[in-house]
Formats: structure tokens, sequence, C-alpha cells
């Protein structure tokens, strides 16, 4: 018999727009290759935050792994939802992720998997239990910390605590070398002999060697250091042909591993190699000085300290709401699990890669945002218990006030930071209209609050046009490079000894002339870019606000004598903003005038849709944005109307711009109300995969 080697792809990428990127770079070409190999078994991971941008920004990929599932090549394996450490993060929030990614792995594909991808690989025995409870029979475990559990062989063992058992496969760290340095260099060599002295062993029918890598590297990282994806492709191609055709070896899904020779428990605690390698090179990708390994990083990072911190206050409020909705039946209360879902999927999904080296920290956005979960969790509350409200408060917690709205039906939270629009709820149904908290930029967080930048590039990036392998390009290089190559921080350094040189990798500038504007997220509704005279304001200054009876009101003052006014009010499934110009000043002002409004009619469900679902409504006098999956729909009314409409692409939202231009005459006000109302759409009927 031959020697068992499963093939395991892990794709992780954030929910943001650099989801788009990699798919483009690696996730594509990748997956095409694995499916011009029909009959060849690929084990396959991807998170849960790849899979809600890829659902926004690019779905083939979703599109191809269901098309191999479907056709029994490929095997799914779940992980947690965010790729968060499990050895670092606590367990209620293990659990939590556990779960959430296999809902969305079920959704998406209809699968459940029933092997488990331990992000970054660091073990303790105590996950064992919780990974076990959510019905996982195996994982992958690196080979290194196997042998210091004193396993002599790449043998599949089980392990257990209590009544808990998982079995264990072999990760091994030379046979990841050796298979992105063949794939990378058109040179596998190295890999054959490898794989045919393992197969020479005596107990090789019992062996699991296990390729376990991130599927970045099949295009992405050269793409980051200048190589044309289309080559990595190409040589991928001819790797998976030349394996296929080895009678020594058996490619095989995880669940088709041999079984397992015995038990070996405890397994000790031991960190991801890579991560141990990163911290002792400060030349290598997401190093961080002053740790002997990833254990000691865990334990000492004041990062780490002080966002376990972070996440442990919003963890005790949503079990604290969690709490107050056990006992609770009824119509409140299904409004309230809603919003309480919301808060949920908000804080896992902002423990993005939480417990890896080199990610993460003030400002990351992947992080800080779980802050917006405090309000998700009062407006659930408040949908426990529906009545109207007016205050003023630090709702999100995020150190600036918002002003609060509600009628018992609805509730809207706003913020003295460009009077603007930062969550709209429907009490009745805990749906979310207003917000968009879960998208993720680049842009550096300072508060929920705090309107974000919009990140525009001095260049635009090279990327392929098409997902299809090619040895050569026209518009590429074939340049010879002496080892280690521009791929040298990926590789051991012994990977290069006894090769001929030069290598040959094909390259180009990935950098072109031009500018590249970033999709834009959380700037959120009612976001008013005003200039006066020639001069900008900030959009997001600091307004003075309060609130009179069943209203909120923001205060701007221009230099110059020009006074605006800006008046909430909730009307029937809408929210009603009355603005009041007024020019005290003895010349004439001129204005121009935008209003941004980010909509995410029924938020839900457009997480978990495909953008496609997700449609403007581009009429003049009504222009909105429509779920056609949830028959939701948000109409943008204005009086009077507005010079000109316009719509944005956002990240996870879509945005109706409205654009005035008038001149202010000396003592005159003039006055525009917008609405932002709700109505049902037309259902749009859904196409079969």
């Amino acid at each position: 018999m031959a020697i068992s080697i499963p093939l395991v792809f892990h794709l992780n990428q954030h929910l943001s727009e650099r989801a788009l990127t990699a798919s483009l770079a690696a996730y594509r070409g990748l997956l095409r290759v694995l499916r011009a190999h029909p009959l060849l078994p690929v084990n396959i991971q991807i998170s849960g935050t790849l899979i809600d941008a890829l659902r926004w920004l690019d779905p083939e990929p979703l599109q191809e792994i269901w098309e191999g599932l479907r056709a029994g090549q490929f095997e799914l394996l779940g992980s947690t939802y965010a790729q968060n450490v499990p050895y670092a993060s606590d367990d209620w929030d293990n659990a939590r992720q556990i779960e959430m990614h296999q809902e969305i792995l079920y959704k998406t594909f209809g699968v459940t998997p029933v092997t488990f991808w331990n992000a970054e690989r660091s073990w303790r025995q105590s996950l064992l239990p919780i990974i076990s409870a959510a019905g996982y029979r195996s994982t992958l475990v690196e080979d290194f910390i196997l042998a210091q559990a004193n396993l002599a062989e790449p043998v599949v063992v089980t392990s257990q605590v209590g009544p808990h058992i998982l079995t264990l496969l072999c990760d091994d760290q030379q046979l990841k070398h050796l298979f992105n340095f063949a794939v990378w260099f058109g040179r596998p060599g190295q890999l054959q002999s490898y794989l045919l002295q393992r197969a020479r062993h005596p107990n090789h029918n019992a062996h699991c060697l296990a390729y376990a890598e991130n599927a970045d590297a099949m295009g992405l990282w050269g793409w980051k250091e200048g190589v044309v994806p289309n080559q990595t492709w190409h040589r991928l191609d001819q790797v998976l042909s030349l394996l296929e055709a080895m009678p020594e070896i058996q490619l095989v899904h995880l669940t088709n591993s041999p079984p397992s020779v015995g038990n070996l428990s405890p397994i000790p605690d031991g960190s991801g190699s890579w991560m141990d390698i990163s911290l002792q090179d400060p030349e290598l990708p997401y190093h961080e000085p002053g740790y002997k390994d990833w254990l000691d990083f865990n334990e000492n990072s004041p990062k780490l300290q002080k966002y376990r911190s972070f996440f442990g206050e919003i963890r005790a409020e949503l079990q604290a709401v969690e709490t107050l909705l056990q006992d609770g039946t009824g119509r409140k209360s299904r409004a309230a699990r809603n919003l309480y879902q919301l808060a949920l999927q908000n804080y896992l999904g902002h423990q993005y890669e939480f417990g890896c080296i080199g990610i993460g920290g003030d400002g990351y956005r992947g992080w800080d945002g779980a802050q917006a979960s405090y309000a998700l969790l009062a407006a659930a509350r408040w949908a426990l218990d529906p009545r109207p409200l007016v205050s003023i408060e630090d709702v999100n917690r995020d150190g600036h006030d918002e002003l609060v709205l509600s009628d018992g039906k609805q509730a809207i939270i706003t913020t003295p930071h460009g009077g603007r629009l930062l969550y709209w709820f429907d009490l009745e149904t805990g749906e979310q209209y207003a917000g968009n908290q879960r998208a993720v930029t680049d842009a550096p967080y300072e508060a929920d609050a705090v309107l974000p930048a919009v990140e525009t590039l001095d260049y635009r990036l090279w990327l392929p046009e098409e997902a299809r392998p090619q040895p050569f390009m026209a518009d590429a290089t074939l340049t010879a490079e002496m080892a280690p190559t521009r791929m040298a921080k990926y590789l051991p350094s012994w990977i290069f000894e006894n090769e001929r040189q030069p290598f040959e990798l094909l390259t180009r500038e990935m950098k072109l002339p031009g500018t590249t504007t970033r999709l834009p997220a959380q700037r959120r509704a009612l976001v008013d870019y005003i200039t006066v005279d020639g001069v900008p304001l900030e959009a997001g200054a600091q307004l003075t606000g309060g609130h009179n009876g069943d209203t909120l009101h923001f205060e701007r003052e221009v230099p110059g004598g020009v006074h605006v006014g800006k008046r909430y009010a909730l009307a029937d499934s809408a929210v009603e903003v009355e603005y009041t110009w007024r020019n005290d000043s003895e010349g004439s002002c001129p204005v121009q005038w935008r209003v941004v409004n980010e909509l995410t009619p029924a938020y839900t469900i457009l997480t978990r849709t495909d953008r496609s679902e997700i449609q403007f409504i581009e009429d003049e006098e009504r222009p909105g944005v429509a779920n056609t999956t949830a028959r939701q729909g948000i109409f943008v009314e204005a009086n009077p109307r507005p010079d000109e409409v316009g719509f944005n692409e956002a990240m996870l939202a879509m945005e109706v711009e409205l654009g005035y231009e008038f001149n202010l005459e000396p003592g005159a006000t003039h006055t525009v109300t917008i609405r932002l109302q709700r109505e049902t759409v037309q259902k749009k009927k859904r196409r079969r995969r």
C-alpha cells in the first residue's frame, strides 16, 4: 500500500476589501487548478469572515468550492469563524466561534465538517473537549508537538480528555516547505525524493503526512513580492500531475486517513512553529520583538493582555443579556434575540486572528470594532422593554456620548460627530437598517462614533485578468535570481542547498500609475459634506447636540455667519431629518452640500446574502437600496429634490448620495427635509447554483 498524503488548503481573510485581492491573486487560480484535477481528493478550510467577504466581493471561489463538494472532490474542515487562536482565547468565545463557523458552512455549502482546523496550530489539551463537543472527530497537530509527546512516527493516534476523544493527524512541516518550493520554482525534485524516502519506511502503510498550508502561498505571497500568480498556478498544476502519477503515495481526504494506532494522552502544550521562527528573526513576516517563542508571547504580550480585558468586558455584557433572554418568549423576545445575535456576530467577527503574532493592537478595526456590540446589546434591552426613550449617554462605551431616540417601535443612535445617524433599529422585529458594524477597513480606528477616512491609494494594483495557469505572459519578465531569491522570507535556508542556480520567476511591477479609492464603510447615514464660500467643513466635526421632547437636534456654526440646524424625528417606519440653513452674515454665501447615506436594509440577512441580491433603486425622485432577499428597501426622500443623486458602492452596505448647490442670501433661511423610509420591495427569484 501507498503512504497517505492529505493536501489541505486554508483560505482566510478578514471581512474587508483585502479579500478581493487575495481572491484574484490566489484563490481563483488555486481552485481552478484543483478542479482541473477532478480525481484529486482535496481538503479545503475557508474561514467564516472570508465567506462573508466573498459573498459581497467575489462569489466565484464559493461557487468553485460548492461544485468541488458536489463532485465529491473537495472535503471541508471546520474551524473558528474569525480564525482567532483557540489556545489564546477564552473558551466561551471558542465555543461560540466554532458554532458560528459551523452555521455559515452549512448555510453556504450544506455540509457539516468532522475535521477541525486549529488556527495557527498552537495546542493545549484543554481545547480537546471543546472541539469534540462541537461534533468534530479529528484535527491536525504539528509534527514538532507530536514528537514532544514521544510519537516516533507520523502515524494516526487518538487523544482523550474524559469522555472526549479526537483523532490526531500529523501536520508535516518539512512536507509543507518542500511542496511550496516545488510550486514556486518548478523544482519538484526534493519533494519527490522526500515522499519516496517516506514511502520506503517499513510502517509506511500506517503513516499519514498532511500538507497543510495557507492558500495565500498559492499566488498572493508571490504577488506581494512581484511574482505573477499565473506562473505559480502553472507550476502547481505540474506538481499535482506529478503527485497523481506517483504510485508510492495516495492523496486522500482527511476522513480517509489510516486508522488510529492507539491513544496518546496528554499532548503537551505547543505553539505553531512558524510563529516561533518568526519571533526569533526580525527579518521574517509578522515578527514582534522581545519574545523567545509564541508561548512567551501569549503569556506576556501587553497587546494580548489589553484586548483580553477588552473582550472580557463585552463578553460579560453578552452573557448578561443572554441570561435575560433565556426565559423570554413572544415577539419582544424574538426581536431582542435577533439584536443579541447581531451583537454576538459582531463580537466574534472582530476577534480576527486574535492571538496571532504581527496583527492587531490599538487602532486596528479588526479588533476595536467589537466595541459596537454594546450598542446592539443596548438595542436588545430596549426591545425587551419597548417604550419611548430620549437620552444622552455613551451607548457604545467608546468614550463619546450619543443621542438616543426611540418611540418604542424604532430606535436610532446619533452622534455629535457630524450629527450622523450611527444606528437604526426596528425594535419589533430586531432588524437593523443603518450601522454596518461588521465591515472592516484599513482606516485607523478612533471610536465607534468617529467618522473614518476613506482611503485613497496613490497607485493602481495589477492583478491577473484571468485565473489561468500560464508559464509566460507578454507583460511580464522571466527573471533569473540567485538563492535565496525574493521568496526567502517564506522558506528555510536549507531548502536552497544543492539546487542549481539561478531560479526563474515570472515577475512584473505590481503598482501602476494612477489612484485607487478603497470601498468606504461605516461612514453611516446623513453624513454632511459641506463647502461654504469655497471652504470645506469637516464632515465629522463635533457639533452641539441636545433633545427637545421627541426630537433630537444638532447645531453647526460655520465661520462667516452661517448656521446649520439638524433636527431628527421618528415617523412610521422612517427617520426624518429637517435641515435649517440660516445666513446671519451681510454677504451672500454659496453652498455646496452632499449628504451621504450608508444604508443596510435588513442587515441580518444582508450580511449573509450575495451582493447581487442588494440593489440600488435608481429613481431620481425616490432613490434607495433594496435587499431583494429580505424584501426590504430603504428609500431616500428629499424636499426640495436634490440637484443630483449618486450611488456609491461600499463594503457590506450601499450609499445613496444627495447633492445640493445654492446661494444663501444675507438674512435668508433655507429648509431641506430628508426622510429615510422603510418599505417592502419585490422579492427576487433565487437562482439555483
